[in-house]
């Protein structure tokens, strides 16, 4: 996902209009300014409009309302998969509901139900909000952590961010399914082998293990095919901080390096 461009309302410190903040052509953009300044207000519009969600609070996108404004709303145009989309979100403060549109701007095609938008966004991205949030927008506080600590600790909180430890686990649980079906393939293999002995009843003994075991294996195979795409959405959402971390580190040098020519 690229963004395009970004327009907010009434969203925390700004309530009237910013932007759009135009991201065209650009391959790396640093978000600078003073604590306070409004860094993160930009990351919250971008996430407000992808999920509808705010980063900080379980309790809802009201905590991002302006204080004394009667609505946030947010245009956020991206593009994905070679395809350019816009969605916008309007949120009120009182109990009016929100509204939620995603446009494709090469068809013009359109969805305005809340919970389509929702479902689609996530087909775009590959992403649910919970994985956008802890691969894309790095805890506060966490990045400092992450530059200065050393190869372990750095490994320990990759982990952390990422989930890796409950991928590990049913990796564990894959190879343990996958020890289960070669020894019930090996029993089939020996009911097979009494046959002589009564052919009758070993023909139906193997017919219902082997029934069981195909029944199994299939459990099986579709558990290894859920294991290995969450593996390589967990393999992506890494190299993602990968990179994101690599760029971070390359704006912080050319600071120290402006700051020194200073």
């Amino acid at each position: 996902m690229r963004p395009i461009t970004l327009t907010f309302s009434g969203l925390r410190s700004f309530p009237g209009t910013c932007g759009p903040l135009d991201f065209t052509g650009k391959k790396l953009v640093g978000i600078l300014g003073d604590t306070g300044a409004g860094k993160s207000t930009v990351l919250e519009a971008m996430t407000a409009a992808l999920y509808g969600k705010c980063s900080w609070s379980e309790v809802g996108v009201g905590q991002l309302i302006s204080e004394g404004s009667a609505t946030m709303s947010v245009d956020f145009v991206f593009s994905v998969g070679g395809e350019s989309w816009r969605v916008r979100r309007a949120f009120h403060a009182d109990t009016k509901p929100t509204q939620a549109l995603l446009e494709n701007l090469r068809t013009g095609t359109a969805i305005d139900n809340v919970g389509s938008v929702n479902r689609r966004i996530v087909q775009l991205l590959k992403l649910d909000y919970k994985s956008f949030k802890t691969a894309v927008l790095l805890p506060q506080g966490r990045f400092d952590a992450l530059l200065n600590a050393t190869d372990a600790e750095r490994t320990a909180m990759l982990k952390s961010i990422f989930g890796v430890d409950e991928v590990q686990r049913i990796r564990s649980r894959s190879e343990v399914a996958r020890d289960r079906l070669a020894q019930l393939n090996h029993d089939a293999e020996t009911a097979l082998a009494r046959l002589l002995d009564d052919p009758i009843q070993a023909a139906d003994e193997a017919e219902g293990d082997e029934h069981r075991a195909t029944e199994r294996a299939e459990r099986l195979h579709e558990r290894l095919r859920t294991l290995r795409a969450r593996q390589e959405e967990a393999i992506a959402a890494r190299e993602h901080a990968r990179a994101t971390a690599a760029a971070d580190a390359m704006l912080a040098a050319h600071r120290v390096d402006d700051a020194h020519a200073a």
